[in-house]
């Protein structure tokens, strides 16, 4: 071991004599130097060693290289000298024995790449490349960044082997896939761009070339779209990313032979890939996978074709309300794609300089959306369509919306409304149209309706629904209708609880509840809110889980504001925890755990800062959490970083002080 070090001493001392002839480091700093590089060198001949004893040493060796380059500056040296080179090379030489003896780990030859394109070392990042590909041939990531290196030197037909290579390990990679036809639609623009300057030399004619440059990427798309039939997700990946390929190809050679192919083969691509109109062949070889594509997924098929039907030529582009219907009556099952369509034709509508047949061919396109059977089925995509319909999409100025489109709102939105009666904003907006038309109930008494018939609510619904139930037009105080509010409001809190989905928390409800009543301004109000939300919770007793979430959600929200500090809120918050850790003694294992170091932390914090607070000690907290605890190596661990937290928290502030 200590000749390998010592040899690796000896190989620096012309480096070091340079920096001592320079003036850039004194002779006490070149013996520190000496010392640190050593004991680096020790660290790496220990075994079994550890990739941050590398890193460690890189750590350093790019700091002091960092320091030398400063100093030269300021001392002005020109001319580079063996100590200009020597720190970017040591790093390279540990970066390379790290990868040598870690070759599995993949992080470790990702440094060194990151090193290389750091420091301009761009001829060592090509050799770390093609070692890194040697040990992992499955990282897509190596095969693209070393394709990129080949290609930024000019060496395209090195890059184009390399992603062949690529596919032959990784056969079913979109990333590869998407790069190659990149590549090959890149090499096609560049041949077109040849032959225009030829045409254009008068000097040297070229006769025009009848081949078709465009062969190669329509090639490598359809051996693509055939390797990932079996995998949905990854194929419409792969789709999107070659119409963005193809259109930038078309803004730049519209007129070029080929892409006309290559937007026709990508439209059929679209086509047989919608859900309920997907190709037979296609189910066949995906097992039943393309049937259940997810919507993500199928929003970006859907987007894909009906783009491409609007850029097919004048003679042959269908209109807007013949897409509309093929969407609607392919009933995607996630309203998703319909709701985008929705998008897309308000846009259009809004657009300046449109005709009146195109805005009223996208109007009848509109109205064939909202008429779709299966819109109704995922709300979101049924608000987006109402705000379409309404002409209130973001960034669109549509102007006042046409007497059918107006209908067309109404007639979705009493739909919806009955067809998801839980849904708080499609409940708001049929009960507030409702009133407004003078044939239902009130404006002021819409979320009490709202509240009657809640059910399976998620837990950001039932926040909003209570701040709506909060904060509705309030009457005269002594009037019959303030004091129903009033009750409607006490009782809102409980019924909204009970009408939580299964495994939806209450702590955004509490919190809002809370939230509301400390707006007020006065503690009273807050106070009053954080025992109203306890009483929901005894009422509760039945279902120990929400009592226990719904006691925590509060004493979470009390802790984190700002109490007062005296012995009557010292004892009123002992209580809470005490309620609280009482509730979470039949299970919750880890919930339990974490309230408990709250109780300790509390009990430090308040027995140290809060003056005649009667609190328990740090001592029978601990004794007796580590009765109850099911982890007490855990428990005790978390308890001295605790410990040790607060301790150096006292020790600045003393300082400070």
């Amino acid at each position: 071991m200590a000749d390998y070090v010592e040899q690796a001493m000896q190989d620096m001392v012309p480096e070091l004599d340079d920096l001592a002839r320079k003036n850039i480091f004194n002779e006490d700093e070149i013996r520190h130097i000496v010392r640190r590089r050593r004991d680096f060198e020790y660290g790496l001949q220990r075994k079994p060693g550890s990739p941050h004893d590398y890193l460690g040493y890189v750590r350093y060796e790019v700091a002091l290289e960092s320091l030398r380059r400063r100093r030269s500056l300021s001392l002005g040296w020109k001319k580079r000298t063996v100590s200009d080179y020597a720190g970017i090379k040591r790093v390279h030489m540990v970066l390379r024995r790290a990868c040598f003896r870690w070759k599995g780990d993949i992080r470790m030859f990702y440094q060194h790449v990151d090193f290389c394109l750091r420091s301009g070392s761009t001829k060592a990042l090509s050799r770390v490349l093609l070692r890194a590909l040697k040990f992992h041939p499955k990282e897509v990531g190596f095969w693209l960044l070393a394709a990129d290196r080949e290609l930024q030197l000019g060496h395209v037909e090195a890059a184009r082997k390399l992603l062949m290579r690529g596919l032959r390990c990784l056969p079913k990679s979109v990333k590869i896939l998407t790069e190659f036809v990149r590549l090959e639609a890149g090499i096609a623009g560049q041949l077109l761009a040849a032959q225009q300057l030829a045409e254009e030399d008068e000097a040297s004619p070229a006769d025009k070339s009848s081949a078709d440059v465009w062969a190669p990427a329509r090639l490598i798309f359809r051996k693509g779209l055939a390797r990932l039939a079996a995998k949905p997700t990854d194929s419409v990946i792969f789709l999107r990313a070659v119409a963005g390929l193809l259109h930038e190809a078309q803004a730049k050679w519209s007129e070029s032979k080929g892409l006309a192919e290559w937007a026709e083969a990508l439209r059929l691509a679209a086509s047989d890939r919608r859900p309920g109109a997907l190709a037979e062949e296609l189910v066949a070889a995906g097992s039943g996978r393309w049937l259940e594509v997810p919507e993500e997924a199928a929003l970006i098929v859907w987007e894909v074709w009906w783009t491409e039907e609007r850029r097919r030529t004048a003679d042959a582009r269908p209109s807007w309300t013949t897409l509309a219907a093929a969407c609607a009556a392919a009933d995607p099952g996630q309203g998703g794609a319909l709701a985008k369509l929705a998008e897309v034709l308000a846009k259009e509508i809004a657009t300046e300089g449109v005709t009146a047949v195109e805005r009223d061919d996208c109007e009848n396109a509109l109205l064939q959306v909202a008429a779709a059977s299966g819109l109704l089925a995922d709300p979101e995509a049924t608000l987006a369509v109402l705000e379409c319909l309404a002409g209130e999409l973001p960034g669109c100025r549509s102007g006042k919306p046409s007497k059918k489109m107006q209908e067309a709102h109404r007639s979705l939105l009493q739909k919806a409304a009955a067809t998801n009666p839980g849904h708080l904003r499609l409940g708001l907006l049929a009960g507030a149209a409702s009133a407004s038309a003078g044939a239902g109930e009130s404006k002021a008494s819409v979320p009490a309706a709202l509240l009657r018939r809640a059910s399976g609510l998620g837990s950001t619904d039932a926040a909003q629904l209570l701040l709506v139930v909060s904060n509705s037009p309030s009457a005269p105080e002594a009037s019959p209708a303030a004091k129903r509010a009033k009750k409607l409001e006490t009782s809102a809190l409980e019924q909204l609880v009970r009408a939580l989905a299964p495994g939806q928390s209450p702590a955004p409800l509490v919190a809002a509840k809370l939230a509301n009543a400390a707006a007020c301004g006065e503690a009273s109000e807050f106070r009053k809110a954080c025992d109203e939300v306890r009483n929901v919770a005894t009422n509760c007793w039945e279902v120990p889980g929400r009592r226990a979430q719904l006691l925590a959600a509060v004493l979470d929200v009390e802790l984190r504001a700002g109490q007062e500090r005296s012995p009557t809120e010292a004892k009123r918050l002992v209580a809470s925890f005490e309620e609280l850790l009482t509730a979470l003694a039949g299970g919750q294992a880890e919930e339990a755990t974490t309230w408990w170091l709250r109780y300790a932390e509390f009990g430090l914090r308040a027995a140290s800062s809060w003056e005649g607070a009667k609190v328990p000690s740090q001592m029978d907290i601990n004794t007796r959490a580590m009765r109850v605890v099911p982890d007490q190596g855990l428990f005790q661990e978390k308890m001295q970083a605790l410990l040790r937290g607060m301790q150096l928290r006292r020790s600045r502030r003393g300082f400070d002080g």
